[in-house]
């Protein structure tokens, strides 16, 4: 690892002593960064700990250091199994809507520079970009709340269409054809409405539903007991433990 802080050279001058503690500041970050796999953000809590106050006007600014210890840790590669690795598959849905903003903050820590084209275009769309004078976001294309599965999550109620998708293949298939004439399309639907009012009137009666298949079940409870330990848990943690339960 370079050291930026060094003795005089015939090829090095004695650095200015104002920016000596900016320079030892970066030296801490990237030792910390390279040597560690914290988050960034415990990275430079850690170390600015012990910067003196009477140098904070020297302080570069909190994008210049997030990116000092993106450059010092290796481009994230593919697993063995041909799978990104955890942390690029932590997610914001499973986050009160409050905290979305502090959660992507987090998680695109854990990019490098090439990315940055991608995390602008997920600001403007999905989280609205950083307005450049005052405070608050400029207006993002999807809100939050059309997006967001926390409050559905911890109500158990479907986080996504997947059923009315499973449902509209096999009713296709049913059908068998591309194009069926109105007189078949018609059959068809009359055979599937007559189904449906055979499995409401079971509900009452005790049965079940068709469950999902197990593995489906244990990923649910998973999050499940995940999001509802919430409150409980440190955001970095909590992101990194969806990771584990998301499959790309």
């Amino acid at each position: 690892m370079d050291t930026i802080v060094s003795g005089p050279t015939e090829h090095h001058h004695t650095p200015t002593p104002d920016l000596v503690p900016v320079l030892e500041l970066k030296n801490k970050i990237k030792t910390r960064a390279a040597e560690t796999e914290e988050l960034p953000s415990t990275i430079l809590h850690s170390v600015m700990r012990s910067f003196p106050l009477d140098a904070a006007n020297q302080l570069p600014q909190s994008e210049t250091l997030l990116r000092t210890i993106r450059r010092q840790r290796p481009a994230p590669s593919m697993t063995a199994n041909n799978q990104l690795p955890d942390h690029l598959k932590q997610t914001d849905p499973f986050v009160p809507v409050l905290d979305v903003i502090k959660a992507f903050d987090l998680v695109a820590d854990d990019f490098d520079d090439e990315a940055d084209d991608f995390l602008g275009y997920f600001k403007k769309t999905w989280i609205g970009e950083p307005k450049k004078r005052g405070t608050g976001r400029k207006k993002l294309l999807f809100l939050i709340e059309l997006w967001n599965v926390y409050d559905r999550t911890v109500a158990n109620l479907p986080r996504s269409n997947n059923s009315i998708e499973g449902w509209h293949n096999a009713f296709a298939k049913r059908v068998a054809i591309a194009h069926p004439s109105i007189s078949k399309l018609t059959e068809k639907i009359r055979r599937e409405q007559s189904k449906f009012e055979v499995d409401i009137a079971q509900i009452p009666q005790g049965q079940e539903p068709k469950p999902k298949k197990l593995k489906y079940r244990k990923l649910d409870e998973r999050i499940k007991r995940l999001v509802d330990d919430y409150p409980n848990l440190d955001l970095g943690e909590y992101l990194k433990g969806l990771a584990v339960n998301m499959s790309l």
